[in-house]
């Protein structure tokens, strides 16, 4: 007999991603036919990823950025002195600085690296088993795709992404670009080209769960999530700014997405697993809970430094969600008790689903109570280093001595991890909080993205830092009323 779905959401395991921008290459794999992922998989076992920094290793993937010196530097050379009508030393060093420019790796100790993902070609010099080093690595689209599913958001994560980039063709970006970055794909990789360029992108095979309950719930992760994204694949913000400024949006956008969306079910686990023994109305509970949620990330710069450490709260709700989540497919294995999926199309699931889960478990109260207890004060289960390592590096900055990661919403200092959002991260935020590009919008539309995310942000630190990145000025309104400028 199959084992229940025990989870909330259907989310598959995560695991920390060593590079940002590898989430929306792994994006435009999605829609790529399978024979063509077949393809890839047989010519290049260990995956692809664009480049390395030297780090030796028995089972290498296919680096798609050509050495210098080597053949296919060469023919990318020659590729770049025909398009631009170059003579042969202008053409090498454009094809050195190109090459070089696109090169991003996801952090000081990353051995392998991504092409920035500016248009449809690039993306697809990279996947995940090519820049993890793993086997069989995460699933990242998955991931998005679920919280996008979650978030109401339309069609799919991957083709709003796909149409960001085939409708806005030759703008932002140098046409000539795509022209020579396309010698560098592989047979596989053109293949992948081909068919997203000519064929209409499917999403078949996806099976998501969309419960009913979260439609109710505006104030989530996942709706700011496929809000956001939708408005920055279909607003015309791609016309308005810069590819590499835009690619560098998207790739904040989906780090933000995953960090948060796990941290969100965390602490659903956390909270309504113990409620199972609880007296408290399942009502009250789950709106509480929900409540909560809102406020699991605190921002307010005026603290001092140590009060204002999110290390503890970002641990405690990975390790004691884990170990919640784990007990729950243990009671379901020893007790006959109600999946929350068996409640997915009733708009009140989540509060059906622990009132009759507590019916179900209350002959066996007392014995319930005491595994709980026991189970919290136990180790955390393996599964909570990945949701941890996921959560933190997805937000936390990935820069090291001089290097700034200016999309990151944390950052540590020794043992202390605090709310301190990098300056694009914040204009990225407000901005997208707009209509469009140049409509301006009030604090009161970032303050409720913002507790979409978790965040609870004094409004003091916010204006301050809106004010600072020239994003508002002071006014003798009411705060809610303080205009925004979006940043194009």
């Amino acid at each position: 007999m199959a084992s229940k779905d025990m989870s909330f959401f259907g989310f598959n395991r995560p695991e920390y991603i060593p590079t940002p921008e590898l989430a929306l290459s792994e994006l435009a794999w999605s829609l790529v036919p399978p024979s063509v992922i077949q393809e890839l998989r047989s010519s290049a076992p260990r995956g692809i990823a664009f480049g390395s920094r030297g780090n030796t290793s028995k089972t290498p993937p296919v680096y798609t950025k050509p050495k210098s010196g080597s053949e296919e530097f060469s023919a990318f050379s020659r590729q770049v002195k025909n398009t631009l009508s170059l003579n042969d030393a202008d053409a090498v060093a454009v094809s050195r600085v190109l090459l070089s420019e696109l090169e991003l790796f996801g952090s000081q100790k990353a051995s392998r690296s991504v092409a920035a993902p500016l248009s449809l070609p690039l993306a697809l010099l990279q996947e995940r088993s090519g820049v993890t080093g793993k086997r069989n690595p995460a699933n990242i689209a998955l991931i998005l795709e679920q919280a996008f599913a979650l978030g109401q958001g339309e069609n799919s994560a991957a083709t709003c992404l796909l149409n960001a980039y085939t409708g806005n063709a030759g703008k932002g970006l140098p046409g000539w670009i795509d022209e020579t970055i396309a010698s560098l794909l592989s047979q596989s990789g053109n293949a992948a080209l081909q068919s997203l360029s000519t064929s209409p992108p499917t999403t078949a095979g996806l099976s998501l769960r969309v419960p009913s309950w979260v439609e109710k719930a505006d104030s989530t992760p996942f709706r700011w999530f496929a809000t956001t994204w939708g408005r920055l694949c279909n607003d015309g913000w791609i016309d308005a700014m810069p590819r590499r400024r835009w690619s560098d949006w998207a790739s904040c956008v989906t780090r933000t997405a995953i960090g948060t969306s796990f941290l969100f079910e965390m602490h659903l686990y956390y909270r309504l697993v113990p409620a199972l023994v609880s007296d408290q109305e399942p009502r009250d509970t789950v709106a509480a809970c929900l409540d909560e949620s809102n406020r699991l990330l605190a921002w307010d710069a005026s603290k001092r430094r140590a009060a204002q450490d999110v290390g503890p709260a970002i641990n405690r709700l990975a390790e004691s969600g884990s170990k919640c989540q784990s007990l729950l497919n243990e009671l379901a294995g020893e007790l006959e008790l109600p999946a929350p999926a068996d409640f997915d199309s009733d708009p009140d699931g989540l509060v059906n689903w622990l009132s009759e889960a507590r019916g179900a478990l209350s002959p066996a109260k007392s014995q319930v109570s005491k595994w709980i207890a026991r189970k919290l004060d136990d180790k955390p289960p393996s599964s909570a280093k990945n949701v941890r390592e996921t959560i933190r590096y997805s937000l936390l900055d990935r820069g090291a001595g001089q290097s700034i990661d200016l999309y990151s919403l944390l950052r540590g200092a020794g043992p202390i991890t605090y709310v301190d959002p990098g300056q694009e991260w914040l204009v990225t935020m407000a901005s997208l909080c707009s209509a469009g590009p140049g409509q301006p919008t009030r604090i009161v539309a970032l303050n409720r993205a913002l507790a979409q995310l978790g965040i609870s942000a004094a409004t003091p630190t916010l204006v301050e830092r809106l004010e600072a990145f020239g994003l508002s000025r002071s006014s003798h309104d009411a705060d809610d009323a303080i205009e925004i400028q979006p940043a194009f």
